[in-house]
């Protein structure tokens, strides 16, 4: 959506952050249930595009807020990656041959199954708490 010639630009970014954040609720969402990986993907860039927009149009948001939800926004990022190195280091490997029953692929497959739940954890306590819907009242949404 791109901002009209009549559309004041905090009102744009405001119009921004509420349709970036639905949609990290629903990603995440996705994820606390399933935790496969299209679900762990469109969670990354939910956050990163949500994360982008509020340092975007930081000026129109209380500064505090804004940094906690960004630093949140990062552990969530820092978790989801976790989970898609692994599994892209269990495809190179699957593509060079080596079985899932080969010891690299068992470890990879055993520290992509604790990050998956890590993330899983973090994004099921979210759902718990509303934290979206929090921050969302918190920046002035």
């Amino acid at each position: 959506m791109k901002p009209s010639g009549s559309q004041p630009i905090a009102e744009y970014g405001a119009n921004q952050a509420v349709h970036r954040l639905r949609t990290l609720a629903y990603e995440i969402n996705r994820v606390a249930k399933s935790g496969d990986p299209q679900a762990i993907h469109d969670a990354r860039v939910a956050s990163r595009r949500l994360a982008r927009c509020l340092h975007v149009f930081r000026q129109f948001f209380p500064k505090r807020e804004n940094e906690r939800i960004l630093r949140r926004l990062r552990r969530l990022l820092g978790l989801a990656a976790n989970v898609r190195n692994c599994d892209i280091a269990l495809e190179l490997l699957a593509a060079s041959g080596i079985a899932r029953t080969d010891k690299i692929a068992a470890n990879l497959t055993e520290e992509r199954q604790k990050a998956a739940r890590d993330l899983r954890l973090l994004t099921q306590r979210w759902n718990r708490r509303e934290a979206v819907r929090r921050w969302r009242e918190r920046i002035g949404l």
